[in-house]
């Protein structure tokens, strides 16, 4: 079974503080669900979403959030 692949980053406003990752789940209600959570969590401890995108199983991209270093 093809995975659905969210990429997702964060940072404080820093090249040192940046950090991303990678997670697969077999559905992309999953994926978005994942992503909601860490945005959560990233803004809780002073950080912001750097990038997310999910990639679909038919390779087809979508962007979530993109945001630049400040």
């Amino acid at each position: 079974m093809s995975k659905y692949i969210l990429n997702i980053g964060c940072h404080r406003g820093t090249l040192t503080s940046r950090d991303s990752e990678v997670r697969k789940f077999d559905t992309e209600n999953e994926a978005m669900q994942s992503y909601q959570k860490s945005r959560k969590f990233y803004h809780s401890i002073g950080y912001q979403v750097w990038f997310a995108t999910i990639t679909l199983p038919d390779g087809k991209k979508i962007a979530l959030e993109s945001n630049p270093y400040r």
